[in-house]
């Protein structure tokens, strides 16, 4: 449960149980009172009366989240209640609480003593407290993590309740040290600050505050506390290591690289606080020895993302265990170990051994390629054809091995003439622009060689693509006042895996020689609901008058739930895309036994449209069909002389 959480629990409870304040207790009062004692938070409290009231779990919990000591055994509730009220205000003025409870034998409730709580001076770095305002700009809404060095909190803007991430530190960010850094610093990877200022909230040592826009999903990798998949701790080495690397290149070393300082923003790693650095440090040897420094908490960050493990030295790292509860790989081990000995002095050489280390034990490449048959037909009963598909293909062949990628669509559009064929066109389009521009082309960059392909990071880029492509459709079908819509189903093959994504009935299936044909999306329509709920049986929902009403398409809302798929693919695996036009008309077996007996994919797709005919043709058919074949090894023709 995350700080602000138990806060909250804690304050409520809090209200329930806690006497009222009063505030007209005379100075007499307080005076004749036995000598102070510090309470649990270190502010001074009179003596209490003895009690065997204890603070109630509540109690402890607050103090908990407010890194306290837990209440004294002697307290009552009243004095640990109030201990929390204390460290949640500015500490200009004490407060006084009529207690303890229960009230003394023989004495009224209005003659109990008062019990007086006066403040001191906050402990270092203590965070503010939920609802505080800073620079009469921003209120805080909750504490993402906390040491005697450094607050991370999560604030939102007064004028507009906008969500930022601000990082409280005791030293001046480095971002805001002009005369080092020349325009600032900044990097994808580095927390980007918008706003830097200083403030003394409890009237002592200035604090600094640097203050960046929160992402849609934002959290501290410390907050994951699970052992992640290697490829996904790989890919934030990566973001990680460049951020590192341009730190050093500006002069700046020493970091706060811990799992409390490394924010997660949309599937990204960035450093937070730049609070504490070391600043363009004399001599070559001395920077040489900041780097490893800092090269050996990058490694310790990644041994932890890739365990949940904390505090990692090369002795304990065969102890280790991964997301699949076994021990990490001997190669990535190994990688580790060298930095964190402090043997390695470059963010990036540290990366790019982890990611040969990586490859060596655990992706050896996939040595595919990809071909495809694709063909739309009108159909026997339809006067024109709202259909679209596309198909795209890349090989890239390093060191004899081939890697392939590719991407395919089709839609089938609704709305009429002229309405259905612009809906399903847009989606196609949009769908492979978004793609191309997130994912092919960058396989293709400088920096691609080192990437690791993520399943959660593809999984996204296959929403969004869909998603800009609903909007695009919503759009037009707003402009013409019409009621266009389109199904879609996208299909992104890379490294060996295949990436689903689907809005409507349009299918899916995966085609593998000792397996069968199995349908990989499910449909969002009336007939598969039924199904689903165990009302129809697969024979009436193949003759249901409604089966082709779908619940869920393009183009009607601002924005559409996108259903994702991940299969591992093989050579000699097929993929096939299709319209309902064919699934709606061929069976699954017949589907299959097309699929087995034709290696052609062209000759594939054009006998699957055939058969739609045959048996009707009642709705335009469009079909995709890709083979997943083992590239040929290239092999010199003669020995050579070594």
């Amino acid at each position: 449960m995350a700080d602000d959480e138990r806060v909250a629990i804690a304050e409520q409870d809090s209200a329930a149980e806690q006497p009222a304040l009063q505030n007209d207790a005379s100075e007499e009062a307080s005076a004749s009172a036995a000598p102070s004692v510090a309470s649990a938070n270190g502010h001074q409290a009179d003596e209490l009366p003895p009690t065997s009231d204890r603070p109630t779990p509540a109690a402890d919990q607050a103090f908990a989240a407010l890194d306290q000591p837990a209440p004294a055994e002697d307290m009552t509730w009243e004095a640990a209640a109030d201990a929390i009220s204390i460290a949640n205000t500015d500490g200009t003025a004490p407060l006084d609480v009529r207690g303890p409870e229960p009230v003394p034998e023989g004495m009224e409730w209005d003659e109990a003593p008062t019990v007086v709580i006066a403040p001191s001076e906050p402990t270092p770095m203590q965070p503010l407290p939920l609802g505080a305002v800073l620079a009469d700009k921003y209120v805080l809404r909750g504490t993402l993590s906390h040491d005697q060095e450094q607050n991370i909190y999560r604030a939102a803007s007064i004028a507009d309740d906008e969500l930022y991430t601000i990082v409280e530190s005791t030293q001046q960010d480095a971002r805001g040290n002009q005369q080092v850094t020349g325009e600032g610093l900044s990097h994808p990877h580095l927390m980007p600050v918008i706003d830097l200022f200083t403030y003394q909230p409890y009237g002592d040592t200035p604090r600094y505050y640097a203050v960046s826009i929160a992402a849609e999903v934002s959290l501290l990798l410390s907050d994951l506390d699970v052992a992640l998949p290697i490829e996904q701790a790989l890919a934030w080495a990566n973001e990680l290591a460049e951020a590192l690397n341009y730190l050093h290149e500006q002069g700046v070393y020493s970091p706060r690289l811990t799992p409390d300082n490394i924010l997660v923003e949309n599937g990204h790693a960035l450093i937070g606080g730049l609070s504490a650095v070391q600043m363009a440090a004399d001599g070559e040897g001395e920077q040489e020895t900041l780097r490893r420094h800092d090269v050996a908490q990058l490694a310790q960050i990644i041994a932890y993302a890739m365990s949940g493990s904390r505090n990692v030295d090369p002795a304990t790292l065969p102890l280790l265990r991964g997301a699949d509860d076994q021990p990490l790989p001997d190669p990535i081990q190994l990688a580790l170990g060298t930095a964190l000995a402090g043997e390695q002095g470059s963010a990036r050489a540290f990366y790019a051994d982890l990611f040969a280390a990586w490859r060596a034990a655990v992706a050896a490449p996939t040595d595919q390629l990809l071909h495809s048959g694709k063909l739309s037909h009108i159909g026997m009963l339809r006067r024109n054809n709202q259909d679209s598909l596309a198909a795209m293909e890349c090989v890239m062949m390093v060191q004899s091995l081939s890697g392939a990628c590719g991407v395919y669509v089709v839609a089938d559009g609704m709305g009429g003439h002229k309405a259905g064929e612009v809906a399903s066109a847009i989606a196609v389009n949009a769908v492979i622009a978004s793609l191309l521009g997130s994912t092919i082309a960058p396989l293709y960059s400088e920096e691609s060689a080192n990437q690791v392909i993520v399943e959660q990071t593809m999984r996204e880029r296959i929403i969004a693509a869909i998603q800009e492509a609903n909007q695009q459709v919503n759009a037009m079908r707003l402009r013409e006042g019409n009621d266009m819509g389109t199904t879609v189903v996208a299909a992104l093959v890379i490294d060996g895996r295949l990436y689903i994504g689907n809005v409507g009935d349009s299918r899916a299936y995966h085609y593998r020689p000792a397996v069968d044909l199995r349908q990989l999306t499910a449909d969002h329509s009336l007939v598969a609901r039924l199904v689903e709920l165990g009302e129809l049986n697969d024979a009436e929902a193949a003759a249901h008058p409604h089966r082709h009403v779908i619940f869920r398409s393009l183009g009607e809302k601002p924005r559409v739930e996108v259903d994702t798929f991940i299969e591992p693919l093989q050579a000699g695996d097929r993929v096939l895309l299709c319209s309902d036009g064919l699934s709606g008309m061929v069976s699954n077996a017949d589907m299959a036994t097309v699929l087995a007996s034709e290696p052609d994919p062209q000759a594939a797709a054009q006998r699957l449209v055939e058969l739609a005919n045959a048996h009707g043709g009642v709705d335009n058919i469009s079909v995709i069909v890709v083979n997943v074949e083992q590239a040929v090894m290239n092999k010199p023709v003669m020995d050579l002389p070594e």
